[in-house]
Order: structure tokens, then sequence, then C-alpha cells
């Protein structure tokens, strides 16, 4: 595989979970993110940083190409799960209405 540069490589490492009041929160992924460009004042790394829930990790330079190198989380769209509470609110609001 040729690369072009700069380019963007990322990682998927894992999830992480959190909790509250001993229950499941919510899931996030983690990714590590990975710049490479040949200009070691690239503007690429600046950008990533203005998005949520992303940390610098480390920098290195390798054969002339700069990598910076980030740990991006994300979780994704909220979806709403239907329980049996949001049902019996449903049914008793259906059944003030008659």
């Amino acid at each position: 595989m040729q690369l072009s540069y700069p380019c963007i490589k990322y990682d998927y490492v894992g999830d992480k979970d959190a909790f509250a009041d001993n229950i499941h929160f919510t899931t996030s992924k983690r990714y590590t993110v990975t710049i490479i460009d040949e200009d070691p004042d690239s503007k690429l790394p600046e950008k990533l940083t203005k998005l949520s829930y992303v940390s610098s990790d480390r920098n290195y330079d390798v054969d002339g190409l700069s990598h910076f190198v980030f740990t991006l989380y994300y979780s994704g769209p909220r979806i709403k799960e239907e329980t049996n509470n949001e049902q019996t609110e449903m049914g008793s609001d259906r059944g003030s209405e008659v």
C-alpha cells in the first residue's frame, strides 16, 4: 500500500464504558488517530484537537515524516431504548384521555 501525505490513519482500540449509580450509562468507542505529514508544522493536528473528546498522546518523526498521535472517543448518536416503564407510562397516559 502506497500512502500519499498528509494522511490520517486510525485504529479501533476498544470500548470505554461509563457507569452512574452502578448502572451502565454509556459506551464510547476509543480510537488511536495518527496524522502523518511531511510538514512538521502541519495544521491538521490543530484542526483535530477542536473536536470533542480528543487528546494528544505523542509526536514523533520517522524517515522525515511527522507523526501526531491522538486518542479519540466517539459515542455516536443517542438511541432511545424503550423500557417497560416507558410503555407503562404511555399506557397510563392513554387511560387518562378516555
